[in-house]
Formats: C-alpha cells, structure tokens, sequence
C-alpha cells in the first residue's frame, strides 16, 4: 500500500510540474490573442496549445501566416477564401499533434517539409492548376499534416484529428 502511495504522489507531483506551466503558457496566448483568427482575416497568425480547433476561413486576399500548434489538432478551411493575386505563405508547425488544411480543388499548392517521427500528405495538383499559389513550409514533430481539395460551399468540415495519417 506505502508503495501505491508513493507512486500516486509522484505522479501527481509531476501533473503539478508538467501541467501547471502549461495551464500558464495557455492562458498567456488566450489573453494575448494569438488563439483565434477573424474568419476574414486575409493573415493567420495564431498559436494553440493543448487544444482542437476547426477553422474556416473566409477571406477576400489570403496571403497566409504562421500556425504553431501543439498537443492537438487543427483543421484550417480555406475553401471559402480567395487567394491574394501574389499568392500566399503558410507556415505551419505541428508537435504531436495533427493539421488538415483544406483548400479548393483549383489551387495549386506547393509542399516543402520536414518532419522528425511525423509526417505529410501532400494532395495531388489540380490538372487545370494556374492563378495564385499557396506556399506552405511545414515541420511536424510527433505528428501530422493532410492537405486536401475539396469543391468550395461543399458540406462537411473534417474533424480535428489527434494525428493525421501520412501517406
């Protein structure tokens, strides 16, 4: 039973260490705003930590941003924006946990990544691929990043996976 105890107690002595920060650091990001992005924001700056979150985006000139997610997943909805006439850069980091960036079928998207016990699954370009370009640099640690085309006002978001699978 003293062993139990014991046990018990270091577990919850390091739930205190590990978790207390943590509830810290998320609260600082929620306060200064960098959880959340407008729909119509034409730039996504926006960091998560412990948490899913489903994101559509409906913007008139999309010129990207930078994603930071950690412990959970996120599904990022572009079929409902319009790409800047530049086209856009989107940089994503994942650790352990998943991304899905959704964009229309016409889009043509450049992948560049690196990942370490992770990984992308690219989606094929569309035959018909010509206008703006979505750029995305991403790293994926533990974890994982899906694009996929979909026709836009198509029903149906996906859920915010824990992990993508990578292909």
């Amino acid at each position: 039973m003293k062993r139990v105890l014991s046990f018990l107690a270091r577990v919850l002595l390091l739930h205190a260490l590990v978790g207390g920060p943590l509830v810290l650091v998320r609260w600082a990001l929620e306060t200064a705003g960098l959880t959340r992005a407008p729909a119509d924001a034409n730039e996504v700056r926006f960091v998560s930590l412990g948490d899913g979150l489903v994101m559509r985006s409906t913007a008139a000139a999309f010129r990207g941003g930078s994603i930071a997610w950690c412990f959970g997943g996120l599904v990022l909805d572009l079929r409902d924006a319009t790409l800047a006439a530049g086209g856009a850069d989107l940089s994503v980091v994942t650790l352990m946990g998943g991304t899905v960036v959704i964009v229309p079928a016409t889009w043509p998207v450049t992948l560049a990544h690196r990942n370490i016990l992770g990984g992308a699954q690219p989606s094929p370009e569309p035959q018909d691929a010509s206008g703006p370009e979505l750029r995305i640099k991403a790293t994926t640690v533990m974890g994982g990043l899906r694009i996929e085309r979909r026709v836009p006002g198509s029903s149906g978001t996906a859920a915010a996976p824990a992990s993508p699978k990578a292909g």
